[in-house]
């Protein structure tokens, strides 16, 4: 099982806003990397601020009609957050690790405190996450 660290523009935002309804997610580019049993976190940059969505737990995947490298996910567990975007403080950020590449992390790209979303868009919004779940958990 892989956690996995997932930043949502506008349009994913969009498409996943009834969170509270049960209804499965859209998650880009997961495709052949996302699994059953795996935890995503769904996080979104505003204002070069980091927000925690909700966490979930995949119980099943389906293929999105709409998008052939996207999946739909149903969650095992419940949302965890509800939903609303709260703001993940500036250390807990700053401890995040993704994988980009196998063998390798790499930190949230913060600059002077400023988020530098246009490294986390297309398929980098999709990434291991290495280092950081239990502080996430921690904020939901």
């Amino acid at each position: 099982m892989a956690d996995w660290f997932s930043v949502w523009n506008a349009e994913t935002r969009a498409r996943n806003e009834d969170l509270d309804e049960g209804q499965g997610i859209h998650v880009p580019h997961g495709k052949g990397l996302v699994s059953v049993g795996d935890l995503i976190y769904c996080t979104c940059i505003e204002d070069e601020e980091v927000l925690l969505i909700t966490r979930l737990r995949v119980a099943s995947l389906a293929d999105d009609p709409d998008d052939a490298e996207s999946v739909l996910v149903e969650d095992a567990d419940g949302y965890s957050g509800g939903g609303i975007p709260g703001e993940v403080p500036a250390d807990v950020a700053w401890d995040i690790e993704f994988e980009p590449l196998a063998g390798s992390t790499k930190r949230l790209p913060i600059f002077q405190v400023r988020i530098d979303s246009s490294e986390l868009q297309g398929r980098a919004s999709l990434r291991t996450l290495a280092e950081g779940a239990d502080e996430l958990d921690r904020l939901l």
